[in-house]
């Protein structure tokens, strides 16, 4: 082993891709502008740890929609402590609405993790 890798504790793998293979996984390296390296590896712990690779756009997507669901969960807070105090609230319509939402949502990310635009 060279002396420049004695105290280098990672491993390196090689591996051999067809042009198809390769091209499918530059696009997607270009795309997330990262190395086809490193989106290889991502892609193999994820799967290894069952979990769904995301895209750098869909994580940013998802982090927006995460914020305004909190801004509603704080909507919600402030009508349950209205209510508290002796105020009418109408829960049928607040109970709607949040349905309404998880739907929204559950049809979204289903959309966006399966590819469609």
């Amino acid at each position: 082993m060279k002396d420049y890798r004695k105290d280098y504790e990672n491993l390196r793998v090689g591996i051999t891709l067809t042009p198809v293979e390769y091209s499918l996984f530059e696009n997607i390296a270009n795309r997330e502008e990262i190395g086809i390296a490193t989106i290889i590896k991502r892609f193999a712990l994820a799967y290894n740890q069952g979990e769904t690779l995301v895209s750098a756009a869909l994580e940013h997507e998802l982090s927006i929609l995460n914020r305004r669901v909190l801004k509603i969960g704080n909507n919600i807070n402030q009508i349950a402590h209205l209510g508290n105090l002796g105020s009418s609230v109408p829960v049928d319509d607040v109970l709607g609405h949040l349905r309404k939402l998880d739907s929204l949502v559950k049809k979204h990310t289903k959309e966006k993790l399966n590819g469609d635009q």
